[in-house]
């Protein structure tokens, strides 16, 4: 399988490790891309960028490569472009192209992204407007699986322009009988753009999440870090790390991805004994009074995370801030 570069930290945290039986191997997609001999199957997963489209016409074109099954998924859409392409390089008979038409891809609970890096950069440019239609397909899409949106905003020039397209088709639709059960419980939708506000990227973040996004660059929710930045002492051999940053499962990093950088120095140590506390007395607890209110306590914490957050020291958790 070969995954496009602009995927992988979406495949990675949409379908987490890929069962060994079903695929032999994942090779990121680039200009210089081999095909296994040996692999009678090759699926390829990428966005419809123009260099990774050649190459993947180059691939077909290969007389290595005649007699195997290539499949080509295009994500999220499948162009004229695209198919233009396969057409000139003559393998559009060779390939079985299909569309994985993925939108809103919710990576948190209060966080849903379309995973369009260059969609700016595009609208910016005049290069495309595929963006927009994007945003207006995710949106339709959520409405048809929790309600219709009764209040809709928009302010920016590309956003109003979702917008009229939103309630233009609306309008060409003719009004039903009204019904509460078609209400969603989204009372409003407000859209903003980047040209209301070009100023605010340059600014440096300074929230625990924000600093990390500076220093190391989070995508889709997951960081690739030098081993010797979590483990300085150990002489182990370096390489890179993944790790998820999900607030969900994570239930210091829920309470401070939002918090001043500043105030994670004093933070972590004192919430450390805040729960090291906790746990002790637990066996100090005699009435049912008591044990209600140990249990209340403890209700909306994870276990399991509780107990590895305790094999780290304190004095570990001032390392990472250091």
């Amino acid at each position: 399988m070969f995954l496009d570069p602009e995927l992988n930290p979406f495949f990675r945290i949409m379908i987490g490790l890929t069962e060994k039986g079903l695929v032999k191997e994942t090779v990121i997609l680039d200009t210089e891309a081999i095909v296994d001999v040996e692999t009678p199957v090759v699926v390829f997963f990428l966005k419809p960028n123009i260099q990774l489209v050649k190459t993947v016409a180059t691939l077909a074109k290969d007389k290595k490569n005649e007699g195997k099954h290539l499949i080509v998924f295009l994500c999220p859409r499948y162009t004229v472009v695209c198919k233009e392409i396969f057409e000139e390089y003559g393998v559009i008979d060779k390939l079985e192209v299909y569309e994985l038409p993925y939108e809103f891809i919710p990576i948190e609970k209060d966080v849903l992204t379309l995973e369009d890096n260059f969609g700016f950069r595009n609208l910016c440019l005049g290069l495309n407007y595929q963006t927009l239609t994007l945003v207006k397909h995710s949106i339709q899409r959520l409405e048809a699986v929790y309600g219709k949106i009764p209040l809709k905003y928009g302010k920016g020039v590309w956003s109003c322009m979702v917008l009229d397209a939103l309630t233009g088709k609306e309008k060409d639709v003719k009004p039903e009988k009204e019904d509460e059960s078609q209400y969603t419980e989204v009372d409003a939708l407000v859209m903003m753009d980047r040209t209301v506000d070009l100023y605010t990227p340059l600014i440096t973040q300074l929230t625990y999440e924000g600093i990390i996004d500076e220093f190391f660059g989070i995508k889709c929710a997951t960081v690739e870090v030098d081993n010797k930045v979590l483990e300085p002492e150990t002489k182990g051999p370096t390489g890179n790390r993944i790790l998820y940053l999900l607030s969900q499962e994570d239930i210091m990093f829920a309470e401070s991805r939002d918090l001043n950088f500043n105030l994670m120095k004093e933070h972590f140590p004192k919430r450390y004994e805040e729960m090291k506390s906790l746990c002790e007395k637990k066996e100090s607890y005699k009435t049912v009074a008591e044990m209600t209110e140990y249990m209340r306590k403890l209700r909306n914490l994870k276990i399991p995370q509780l107990q590895s957050f305790f094999n780290i020291s304190k004095e570990s958790c001032c390392l990472i801030l250091r």
